[in-house]
This record gives C-alpha cells, structure tokens and sequence, in this order.
C-alpha cells in the first residue's frame, strides 16, 4: 500500500487554525515580577518585563499545543503522586484558585501547583509541588546537573514557593515527554539565597534606570550570536536589545511614574495613585514621557518646561519625546 504523506500545507494550516483559536488573547502580564524570573542571570530583562515595555507575547499554533500538552503532563503527574501515597492540596481555596503567593512585600508574584505531603522521603514535610513536562534535553540535563543548574528559572520558581506558601521544602517533579520517564528532586529553602534575591528585586523595582543587561561589552559579532542563543533566543524582549525597538506607551514606561506596592504606582506629575489597571491607560495621557533609558537613541536635548527630551536615533536622526513627538 501506498503511504499517504500530508503536505506542509496542511500542517501549516493545523498552526495557523489553533493560533486563531487564540487571537486576540495575548499572554496576561504579572502585575509584579514573576517569580521564575529570579532564576535569570539578566538584571535587564526583569526590568523590562516589569515596566511593560516590550509587547506582550502571544502564542502561536505550536506553543499552544505544547500548553495544553503540558497541562495535561500535570495532570498525569498529580495524579501518580496521589496513586504512590502522596496527598496533593492542588487548590489554596474552596473555588479552586491556585496556589498564589508573593515575596518582598509583593514586588514578586507566583504560583506553584499544590502542596504535597506524604512525600515517602519525607511523610510530614510540607513541599510546595512544581510539576513540569521537559524535553529530553532539559530533562537529563536535570538528572546529571541538578535543577539549580540545569534550569535555574524552575529552580528559583520552586524555592520562592517553599518561602511563599510558607512550606518547609520543595518537591519538583518533571515528565520526560519522549520516553514518559519521571524525575523527582526535592529542594531545601535558602535564607541566604532569598535575602540576595530581595535585594536584587528591590534593586531593579525602585530605579528608573535600566540595569546592564548580558549584552554589555560584547561585541558586534558577539552580540549576534547571543540573539541565538540562550537565554537571550527566547527573551522576549529581543527586539529592544538587538533590534532598537520603540517601547510601549503607558504609565510604567513613563518617567513620572513610580512604583509604590504590590504593583501599583504613583504618577509624580498628577500626584496620583495608579493601580494597574490605570497604569495601562497612560498610553493616552498628553503628558506620557518615556524613561530615557527605555529609548534607543542618545539624548542631546531636554527642555524642562516643555517637559520634552530630544535624542540622536541609532539611524542618525533626532526625536523628540514629549506632549507633542515626531521627527525634525
């Protein structure tokens, strides 16, 4: 018998239909600095993502897929946990809302997937749960180097759930998706650890200017090889490193704004209180200036009063930002 092999055109269209199925819903962006963001080694990139000022990601046809694949991986996960003994609280409440926490004072969000006792390890030991669906790669990179240094943005999500949900030790377990093999690693909370972290966060939550990122003193042809590589391959704010993009309009790329707690904010040139919600119409306030740092260019001029500065573009020519903006 003849195989029949499905044209790429088909298979194009299967992306292109459950991409649509999606359209227009955007990844939501955390109020606060995610957790698994203390496990980046680039002090910029949590400072973008803070301020909002690259757009927000949306998924295509193929990460979809991977999302709801790994939704299910969970599932099996828990599910095989609960038959080896272990019990899993998947829900913080009686409306089975997830459980959410926070850190240094609410500059840092997150949420882990249940808390397990039970563990055969440990039966009484409170774990905060992170379930994961891994490649192959990934996941023998855990089993050779550990989670800390295989994937340091698990490993840190974990551990600020420990310290969030006020559990005493972290349980990760990860499906291998290629040979349904399974991992456990259990983690201990690290005061020291969380208290550089807190300090680092207070860092990069406070300033109004940008910290360096990974691309500081490389060069040309260094800088594009680290576009394809990690963590920058999947950063998503690429095209502000390596392609001078524009940042976003809105209260959090504005230099008037600043932060106060839990993610909202104070606009310095209304004197007013903005919560998040708020903080996303600033992209039609008159008085929008963006924070210098966020624009690619060097600034050569600002006028006070007018309350406008005026930079030299990366492509030699001016702009200027403020009230009234456009070129000269």
């Amino acid at each position: 018998m003849v195989e029949i092999s499905l044209p790429d055109p088909t298979v194009n269209a299967i992306w292109q239909a459950l991409a649509a199925q999606a359209q227009g819903t955007p990844r939501t962006e955390a109020v606060n600095v995610p957790v698994h963001l203390l496990g980046s080694e680039c002090d910029l990139a949590i400072f973008l993502t803070h301020r909002w000022a690259s757009p927000p990601e949306r998924r295509d046809g193929k990460g979809i897929a991977l999302q709801e694949q790994a939704a299910l991986d969970k599932g099996t996960l828990i599910s095989a946990l609960a038959l080896a003994g272990v019990h899993v609280e998947v829900a913080s409440d009686d409306r089975g809302s997830p459980w959410r926490f926070s850190l240094f004072d609410g500059a840092v969000q997150g949420r882990c997937d249940g808390l397990a006792t039970g563990v055969v390890e440990a039966p009484k030991a409170v774990h905060a749960l992170m379930c994961k669906s891994l490649t192959a790669a990934n996941f023998r990179a855990v089993k050779k180097h550990g989670l800390e240094k295989a994937l340091p943005e698990h490993w840190h999500g974990l551990h600020g759930a420990i310290h969030g949900t006020a559990a005493t030790r972290g349980l990760y377990i990860a499906l291998n998706r290629d040979d349904r093999d399974i991992l456990i690693e259990r983690i201990r909370p690290d005061d020291a650890v969380l208290a550089r972290q807190g300090a680092r966060i207070a860092g990069i939550v406070d300033t109004h200017h940008a910290p360096p990122g990974l691309l500081l003193g490389l060069t040309e042809a260094q800088t594009e090889a680290a576009r394809k590589r990690p963590p920058c391959r999947y950063c998503p704010h690429q095209g502000r490193c390596f392609d001078a993009a524009m940042p976003r309009m809105h209260c959090r790329t504005c230099a008037h704004f600043s932060f106060t707690a839990g993610g909202h904010g104070h606009c310095a040139h209304l004197d007013k209180p903005l919560t998040p919600l708020e903080q996303r119409d600033g992209a039609i306030c008159p008085t929008h200036l963006h924070l210098p740092d966020l624009i690619p260019g060097e600034q050569i001029d600002a006028d006070p009063e007018a309350m406008t500065i005026t930079y030299r573009m990366v492509d030699g020519s001016t702009w200027t930002d403020g009230p009234v903006r456009g070129e000269e």
